[in-house]
């Protein structure tokens, strides 16, 4: 009995390890990505700062800076139907990210629909605010 209970300890001591080592690989994955993508939008090549965003996307489609990245291509590209859908993905996840406000509020200023412009924009500058007083 005693022999069972240490080789299912091994087991469950192997077990969380490679998950471990998976997730650290998977972050680790994300973050050349993220870095590889930001070099290229750098350089204003948008096309393939997206592939390297899409790659990231793949491994965690829950990373608000993975669905930012791709928000400002589309933006760049002036894909505006795609940007307002990354970044309001960005809010879902994370409505404390000023910048997808004012992100949606350029997007559909481009696409003619000023009303929503206006609300995303003070939506932004509110929280812009807030954030301020709170320094």
């Amino acid at each position: 009995m005693r022999y069972v209970c240490i080789i299912f300890f091994l087991f469950l001591c192997i077990t969380s390890s490679l998950t471990y080592s998976f997730e650290r690989i998977s972050n680790l994955d994300i973050v050349l990505l993220l870095e590889q993508a930001r070099e290229r939008y750098e350089v204003m090549d948008y096309e393939y700062s997206i592939k390297y965003y899409e790659k990231a996307l793949k491994i965690d489609s829950s990373n608000p800076r993975v669905q930012f990245g791709l928000a400002s291509c589309y933006l760049a590209l002036e894909k505006y139907s795609l940007s307002i859908e990354h970044f309001e993905k960005v809010l879902e996840l994370n409505p404390a990210i000023i910048e997808a406000y004012f992100g949606l509020s350029i997007a559909y200023n481009a696409t003619g629909n000023s009303k929503l412009s206006i609300s995303y924009y003070r939506k932004g500058l509110g929280l812009d605010i807030i954030k301020s007083k709170n320094l």
